[in-house]
């Protein structure tokens, strides 16, 4: 009789079981759930496999841009036209367009779905600095048909770095601002001696040491002791510690005797 009692016990516990874990297998959290995470990974993988389906099919070009040829750089772009959208190498594409020798910096971005944006800013030239090479304004060199940049000035240091020889250039710029000075030619020589030739056509010669000492003065000079006879001038050699130097134009003797210049050290 315990024998059938306990077997029965077991019997009851096993139905109570199976009767809870149906109900729960039955309920209509559970079923929704379950619905929900089928259509999460169906969608999720439709989603992937669309994305891997979307490809670049068209370039914008966008910025003001005057010296880089449109058509050139399109035909660059053909390679990344057909590719993934999402695996473009962005790095990759700045490189190839850096080949361009005006373009300063290259700015890309992906619009949805089959659209690379690419932004180019041009070089800004300040001055020429070979037959072949123009000096931008953030003092890097580039190839460019400089007979084409007639208007700019010449810069050119000998042993001296391109973006050097820029901040030399607008420190005497700003000098001569108050003056109407303008520089046609700026050069530095292999013993680092600093000379200019004006607008106006004068050469002036400033050497190795105190370059904007000398600037200065001339400056202050310019109007009344110079300016009056720029004609007749044709180099100002501002090298003496405390004065200046004129080398005049070929005349006659009376006209050398009355040519001197009050309070330089002497003219040439």
């Amino acid at each position: 009789m315990l024998w059938l009692k306990r077997n029965s016990r077991q019997a009851a516990r096993q139905a109570s079981r199976s009767s809870i874990q149906e109900s729960i297998s039955n309920s209509p959290q559970r079923q929704f759930w379950l619905i929900a995470l089928f259509i999460f990974t169906v969608f999720t993988v439709s989603l992937v496999l669309k994305y891997e389906a979307l490809v670049v099919k068209h370039i914008s070009l966008t910025g003001k841009i005057t010296h880089v040829d449109r058509l050139q750089v399109k035909k660059q772009l053909q390679t990344v036209v057909g590719q993934r959208f999402f695996s473009v190498d962005i790095k990759q594409v700045q490189q190839l367009l850096s080949l361009q020798p005006w373009l300063e910096s290259v700015s890309i971005r992906r619009i949805w779905p089959d659209t690379l944006s690419i932004t180019l800013v041009e070089k800004q030239p300040v001055a020429r600095w070979s037959e072949s090479q123009l000096l931008s304004k953030r003092g890097e060199l580039f190839e460019a048909k400089t007979e084409t940049f007639k208007q700019l000035p010449v810069i050119h240091g000998s042993l001296m770095k391109p973006r050097q020889m820029l901040v030399l250039y607008e420190q005497i710029t700003t000098e001569f601002q108050t003056s109407g000075l303008k520089i046609n030619h700026l050069y530095r020589d292999n013993r680092g001696a600093i000379s200019l030739v004006l607008t106006n056509g004068i050469k002036v010669q400033l050497g190795q040491q105190d370059v904007a000492t000398k600037m200065h003065r001339l400056v202050s000079i310019y109007s009344q002791q110079i300016q009056p006879r720029l004609q007749d001038i044709t180099q100002i050699d501002m090298r003496y510690s405390n004065g200046f130097a004129i080398a005049w134009k070929k005349r006659s003797a009376e006209d050398e005797l009355n040519a001197q210049v009050p309070g330089s050290d002497k003219s040439v």
